[in-house]
């Protein structure tokens, strides 16, 4: 699953991985990511996520589609794609895995998928391209 939350004002919030993590450590991120566990629902999956990753909880969830794409392993899946929010207030992030924060509009995403990608996880440069953040 794959998860944008965004503000009331529609900016999107991103995460940047912390560097102890093993895959794509230190890259900014997408809300959340996360796989769903045997037996979960996606929805389920990206309330989980949020809760655990960002510490959002009750967030209202919307389905925006189920998207087939290669990841960055060459493996083929389909992800799950949902809108949260909008958020009132500041998701408290968990430190183990999170290690810097913050809100950015439509162009200023366009802008470091452009200028800069390799500051960018592959799910993150995949969904801005693919527009499904922005619907």
């Amino acid at each position: 699953v794959q998860v944008c939350l965004k503000d009331a004002t529609g900016r999107i919030f991103l995460q940047k991985r912390a560097v102890s993590l093993q895959r794509q450590p230190g890259l900014w991120d997408l809300s959340v990511t996360d796989e769903v566990l045997a037996g979960e629902s996606s929805e389920g999956a990206a309330r989980r996520a949020l809760m655990q990753v960002l510490g959002v909880v009750g967030s209202r969830l919307r389905l925006l589609s189920a998207l087939p794409y290669t990841d960055a392993y060459g493996a083929h899946l389909h992800a799950s794609c949902y809108v949260a929010g909008p958020i009132h207030a500041h998701p408290t992030p968990s430190p183990l895995q999170v290690s810097d924060i913050m809100f950015v509009d439509k162009d200023e995403l366009c802008g470091l998928v452009s200028h800069q990608p390799t500051l960018l996880t592959f799910e993150l440069i995949w969904a801005v391209r693919s527009g499904w953040l922005f619907m």
